[in-house]
């Protein structure tokens, strides 16, 4: 029906078994997960295609018939009685975000499912991280410091920290350069703040060698969130 969902439902489904795979979740609790992953996008086979492949913002209109493929979803998949009921479940609710304040509105539960939650986030990071019409993809680092600044809301906090130190924002020994134009090598992460790792400055401003000289990152007044460089 569309190439792009096909292969980003495959993303999605690879992404949510490497995130299921650090919680203590069995092998079958794994083949559910990745199940339903694969077809938490079901829905959309029912959005018309001009709509799914639009090289250009939504309108209003266009937005509230998008916003029917979880609910399309959950419904197609209700009809598959050998298919275990969380994948209806995650197509449901798959953009309802940690804090219920997406769609479609649930009141009926405190808390969507805990694979809802991973293929939330693992399908926020792929539709970010790829090239669209509409729009360039976004690099790993940015996408992850997105979501990251919306953990506690759209995403689950504690999954979140966990998907980013499966992926490895600044992995050690990735090369970065500064703001202030260094270059240095990742020597330390920083569990507090994966956006701020310690390095190991050892190129200059100008290009030139210079003394290896090791910096923290998190360094600086972060109630007002400034700090002496950044990456």
């Amino acid at each position: 029906y569309d190439e792009y969902t096909f292969y980003h439902s495959v993303n999605v489904a690879i992404s949510a078994i490497v995130l299921g795979s650090k919680l203590p979740l069995d092998k079958p609790q794994l083949q559910v997960l990745g199940v339903a992953a694969l077809l938490h996008d079901i829905g959309k086979i029912l959005i018309p295609i001009e709509i799914i492949t639009k090289p250009g913002p939504l309108t209003s209109s266009e937005w509230e018939i998008m916003k029917r493929h979880p609910i399309e979803g959950a419904e197609i998949l209700s009809q598959l009685p050998e298919l275990d009921k969380l994948a209806m479940v995650v197509a449901f609710e798959h953009h309802a975000g940690y804090d219920l304040g997406g769609y479609p509105q649930i009141t009926t539960k405190k808390q969507i499912h805990l694979f809802s939650r991973i293929v939330e986030i693992t399908d926020t990071f792929d539709a970010l991280t790829t090239h669209r019409p509409y729009r360039a993809a976004v690099l790993g680092d940015r996408a992850l410091g997105y979501m990251l600044g919306k953990s506690g809301t759209t995403f689950d906090p504690l999954l979140m920290k966990l998907y980013v130190q499966t992926l490895g924002i600044y992995p050690l020994g990735a090369l970065v350069r500064t703001d202030r134009g260094e270059i240095g090598v990742v020597c330390q992460s920083n569990t507090n703040d994966l956006l701020r790792p310690k390095l190991k400055l050892i190129i200059g401003r100008k290009g030139e060698r210079m003394e290896p000289k090791v910096v923290d990152l998190a360094e600086g007044d972060k109630t007002r969130k400034k700090f002496k460089m950044s990456i």
